[in-house]
């Protein structure tokens, strides 16, 4: 073997070291000491003991593994993987299964600059999953402000990352006076239309237009109302039949929506869970708090400030993630505690387990014992979209709670497939059975409110949730 440049060396001592592992170039090899969990994070696998019947002995080994695009094309060989030297076949079938979950398709090399819907289902491990009970169920983006989405430009987007989709749309419907200005497109709603028919394709796709004022109390971050009116487009869905994925890529700070106004909300949000409606949101991009983190009832205290809907503790909240292997939390990711709301049964454990692991960091600057959010994450910058027939890109949570709904629209799906009711209400099953199942996000932080906010790390996190999905693993359970 010949030996490697400086560079290859380089680059792949840096993926190691970005994972907390030192490595040594020796020559022809670069060597590491790593525990079987660290190789599992590294390599994107999950390794087993075997025995070989033969001659009684054992070896740890994989069946398959990963590496990211970064180094692909500097790494030959990585060992202990995936030779099992004379092992009898029949010695490794057990593992047939769990090879096929953790398999993923190669993530594009050109990901890194542009996400496209490709990247997402790479990532997250859509790619080789094909709805077919989508006669039974329906995915729902929603557009508040005069935000509109366009066909148009969806037909655009398809041609160019979904061509297998051209044909397809989806619905409008106007909910208290909502408009469809299709000269008037919004990259917001064009990126919720867009991904979530890429990704969930055919699943029917429906975009509620939706007008009104609520009740609305003023802070620095929004001096005038433009907060949504979700009292009466929940209540509108409770009344006429609300699709079994619904996302909501819009927040406003806690503060600034009236106390009895959002307790009838989130109440409202409990009822669309309990007759098997995924509600998905995003968790806001300030970080711990937007404007100067005051608050505006007349104290003016320095405080995190929480975000609604994703506070409410009858939601699956998404927060941001940027980069590839690794995903690292966005800077902007929105997570804290609740000042309304107060944390559920269901997180009690993981919530508890962080602040543990916190000390005094941040104490006084929010509620510990309020509902933390976010639940998850997904990632959120460089996206792809067709604005007025022409390629922008954004980054925002919105992207992310939409990716994080396709995805559950896919388990719905799956769920449907096999003759069982729709999902619902997410975060007891999150929090529990599928916690181990997603991808862990363990770098980052959300700063704000003159703090570096809060941190990243093992497990749930008021930066990134319990992290990223992983479709295919996702849906064994489910």
């Amino acid at each position: 073997m010949l030996k490697p440049n400086d560079d290859s060396a380089t680059l792949v001592l840096e993926w190691l070291n970005s994972f907390g592992v030192v490595g040594v170039h020796d020559h022809q090899w670069v060597t590491a000491d790593v525990t079987v969990a660290q190789a599992e994070e590294l390599l994107q696998t999950k390794y087993n003991v075997y025995f070989n019947p033969a001659n009684s002995n054992t070896i740890i080994r994989t069946p398959s593994f990963s590496l990211p695009y970064i180094v692909t094309g500097h790494v030959d060989l990585v060992e202990p993987t995936t030779m099992f030297g004379m092992t009898p076949q029949a010695s490794i079938a057990e593992a047939d299964e769990t090879a096929r979950l953790e398999k993923r398709a190669p993530i594009p090399r050109n990901c890194i600059d542009a996400v496209t819907p490709n990247c997402i289902r790479a990532l997250y491990n859509t790619v080789d999953y094909a709805p077919s009970a989508t006669d039974r169920h329906s995915v729902c983006v929603v557009g508040f402000h005069g935000e509109y989405a366009n066909m148009d430009d969806l037909k655009s987007f398809l041609q160019k990352f979904r061509p297998d989709a051209v044909e397809t749309s989806y619905t409008t419907i106007s909910v208290n006076g909502g408009g469809d200005d299709q000269s008037n497109p919004s990259a917001y709603a064009n990126l919720g239309i867009q991904y979530a028919k890429a990704i969930t394709h055919p699943t029917p796709l429906k975009f509620y237009s939706m007008d009104g004022n609520p009740p609305f109390i003023p802070d620095s971050a929004t001096p005038v109302n433009t907060n949504e009116p979700l009292l009466e487009y929940l209540s509108f869905l409770l009344l006429e039949g609300a699709p079994q994925t619904l996302v909501i890529g819009y927040a406003a700070n806690e503060q600034t929506i009236p106390k009895d106004y959002a307790t009838k909300v989130c109440n409202l949000f409990a009822q669309l869970g309990s007759i098997g409606v995924s509600v998905i949101v995003a968790s806001g991009d300030a970080g711990v708090g937007g404007g100067d983190c005051k608050t505006n009832d007349g104290s003016s205290l320095v405080l995190f400030q929480p975000m609604l809907p994703a506070s409410c503790p009858f939601v699956t909240s998404v927060g941001s993630t940027d980069s590839f292997e690794p995903e690292v939390a966005a800077s902007f990711s929105g997570g804290g505690f609740s000042r309304y709301f107060m944390q559920q049964d269901y997180q009690r454990a993981a919530v508890s387990a962080y602040l543990d692991g916190q000390g005094k960091m941040n104490a006084g600057l929010f509620m510990s014992s309020g509902r933390g959010y976010p639940d998850v994450a997904a990632l959120a910058s460089k996206y792809q979209v067709v604005e007025r027939g022409q390629v922008v890109t954004e980054s925002n949570t919105a992207a992310s709670a939409t990716v994080f709904a396709s995805v559950v629209s896919l388990l719905n799906d799956a769920h449907l497939a096999t003759g069982k009711p729709p999902l619902g209400l997410l975060n007891s099953l999150l929090y529990s059975k599928l916690a181990s199942e997603l991808n862990d996000v363990v770098m980052g932080s959300n700063p704000s409110c003159g703090t570096n906010g809060f941190t990243a790390g093992p497990g749930w996190d008021p930066v990134t949730g319990l992290d990223t999905p992983n479709f295919t693993k996702m849906m064994a359970l489910v």
